[in-house]
């Protein structure tokens, strides 16, 4: 993307000065106020650039939190934020939780800035940072998530379904079908439970044992 940009603004001021020649005869004062466009609109494409990242994550958010309101609106579910269980010896965050007549949703929504390489069962995967282009290793979040559904699964009994959406990166090369794109976490819910699985007396009840796990 930073190359991408370069190359544009590059291309802007070579056009620029060729249409200068074209025109005629420059003067030095209009030749520099022609480097100082193309220097105007580089830094532009910089800015850009910089704020990308934020830009991203805002978009990935939306996705996500459209995604989980319609869902809690049309299946009479809610939904929690940011919440820490406790189960026996265990310590689980999740970003994310949704429930409903559709089931059971965790979601969790890493903000990273580089390019993600990983498999689903490895313990850990690695970050290639954009600007650095260093390499960092950070915890597998598919592995912790799956745990915290299963335990969940157990002491709820019933079906528990979980994703993770990374809300910022830029190539994610993770072979991991729990690994979703914030545009298509809809799809994914969708997929996961085509049937209704909870009534409305049992949302209510998972909403009090969720709240207690959470104390």
């Amino acid at each position: 993307m930073k190359k991408t940009l370069y190359l544009i603004s590059i291309i802007v001021f070579s056009l620029l000065t060729i249409a200068t020649f074209i025109i005629g005869s420059v003067s030095k004062t209009y030749f520099l106020a022609i480097a100082l466009v193309s220097l105007i609109i580089d830094g532009i494409f910089i800015y850009l650039y910089a704020i990308l990242p934020s830009t991203k994550e805002s978009i990935g958010n939306y996705h996500i939190n459209k995604t989980i309101s319609n869902y809690v609106s049309w299946y009479k579910g809610f939904r929690l934020n940011d919440k820490t269980f406790k189960i026996e010896d265990r310590t689980f965050k999740v970003d994310k939780i949704v429930v409903c007549t559709k089931g059971i949703f965790l979601i969790n929504t890493p903000s990273v800035i580089g390019v993600v390489y990983g498999e689903e069962e490895d313990l850990t995967w690695t970050l290639k940072e954009r600007k650095s282009l260093q390499e960092n290793v950070f915890d597998n979040p598919c592995l912790s998530l799956k745990e915290l559904s299963l335990s969940l699964s157990n002491l709820l009994n019933t079906k528990v379904c979980y994703c993770v959406s990374f809300i910022c990166g830029d190539i994610i090369h993770v072979h991991s079908k729990s690994v979703v794109n914030p545009s298509n976490v809809y799809d994914f819910m969708k997929y996961e439970f085509k049937e209704d699985v909870l009534n409305p007396q049992q949302i209510e009840e998972i909403r009090q044992k969720l709240n207690e796990l959470s104390k």
